[in-house]
């Protein structure tokens, strides 16, 4: 009986010993599979904005809206203040936490008075989500993204770029004088300037003239002294890109 029983323990222990030889190797490749991708947090954002955030969250249904900004990886500061047109500019301001930290960005929306507060949402929320996109490329949600172009504003594109290259360029004149009348002392100077710029993917094209006139008469015991000072200068500049 003892016997019996000592060979019955001496097979368990030899399972035991078989079970752990054999799953142990399974183990630890599973283990490098996995170990091998890095797992983002999930996005969760915190508004603090002058507007209307039940619609943004409502809206943005792809991350998960926290109310406490300790708990946001991702912060976005809307402000606004009234602009030109009679409507408001609205500054969004991104800034990334935690496995999102070194993410930041900074985006603009113009809205006018004539525009709906419909419009005016809508437009918002655009802007809003082009700014999250970059924090949604880096998340565990980037293999879930469908990429479309607007063929409308694809066409905008291709007409500057191709149809009508002057579109690319910036054209300025400028102009300044200066006059000082005292009884003993006359002063006039001007200065007249044309700047061109032009820059695309490749090139940077620049020139720039200028035409300086500066007069002067002083009158000293009866003594008239005058000075007359001419300039012009003119510059130019081809840059040529090597790569992106």
């Amino acid at each position: 009986m003892p016997n019996r029983n000592l060979n019955t323990s001496s097979r368990q222990i030899l399972n035991l010993l078989c079970f752990f030889l054999f799953s142990t190797p399974l183990f630890l490749l599973a283990q490098e599979e996995s170990g091998g991708e890095e797992v983002k947090a999930p996005l969760n954002l915190y508004i603090d904005c002058n507007c209307e955030k039940n619609y943004l969250r409502q809206e943005i249904n792809y991350v998960s809206h926290v109310r406490n900004e300790g708990q946001a990886n991702i912060k976005l500061f809307i402000y606004d203040v009234t602009n030109g047109s009679g409507g408001r500019t609205y500054m969004l301001e991104f800034e990334g936490v935690d496995d999102y930290k070194d993410i930041l960005g900074k985006l603009t929306y113009d809205s006018t008075a004539s525009m709906t507060d419909d419009e005016v949402r809508k437009g918002l929320l655009k802007k809003v989500q082009s700014g999250l996109l970059q924090y949604v490329l880096e998340s565990d949600l980037a293999e879930n993204i469908t990429y479309t172009v607007n063929k409308e504003g694809l066409g905008e594109i291709q007409e500057i770029d191709f149809r009508e290259s002057w579109n690319n360029w910036i054209f300025e004149v400028y102009g300044e004088a200066k006059i000082k009348r005292e009884s003993s002392r006359k002063e006039f100077e001007y200065e007249l300037g044309f700047q061109s710029d032009d820059v695309t993917e490749k090139l940077r094209i620049r020139s720039d003239l200028q035409i300086n006139q500066a007069n002067k008469e002083i009158v000293n015991d009866d003594e008239i002294f005058t000075s007359e000072r001419f300039r012009y200068s003119a510059d130019a500049s081809i840059v040529a890109s090597l790569s992106d």
